[in-house]
């Protein structure tokens, strides 16, 4: 399963509407190792959104270091070809670009994508498995 950047970060932070359900999902998966597949820009994402919302980059780090350290994480490398089919997913169901990387990689991989944005819910469920934690 790909397991959008949103996720991550409502487990990290906990007055965020999700945080119950985002914390409790990654840890029965962290629990059975995963597996995630995740693009290697989750990790910054993480790490900025965590440390813009806490005002606390320590925290960011933690979280980017928790992610980067998950046993069955298979992390997956912006290239040339994968940023091509990220753009043609964000032209055609009008997504932002790194909404498009993760539509891409769970397109590519045949996975669901875990995510609380419901832009990507209403947009790409057509073309992927979208879910909810």
């Amino acid at each position: 399963m790909v397991v959008d950047a949103n996720v991550w970060v409502s487990a990290a932070i906990g007055s965020e509407a999700t945080h119950e359900a985002s914390a409790r999902w990654i840890a029965q998966q962290v629990a059975q190792s995963g597996p995630f597949i995740l693009p290697t820009l989750v990790l910054p994402e993480v790490g900025g959104a965590i440390a813009r919302r806490t005002g606390q980059a320590e925290r960011g780090d933690y979280w980017v270091a928790r992610i980067a350290g998950l046993a069955g994480a298979e992390f997956v490398t912006l290239d040339v070809p994968l940023a091509l089919r990220a753009a043609t997913l964000a032209t055609r169901l009008k997504l932002h670009g790194p909404d498009a990387v993760y539509v891409a990689i769970a397109d590519m991989y045949r996975v669901p994508l875990l995510t609380w944005d419901r832009q990507i819910h209403d947009r790409a469920s057509n073309a992927i498995a979208v879910m909810r934690p």
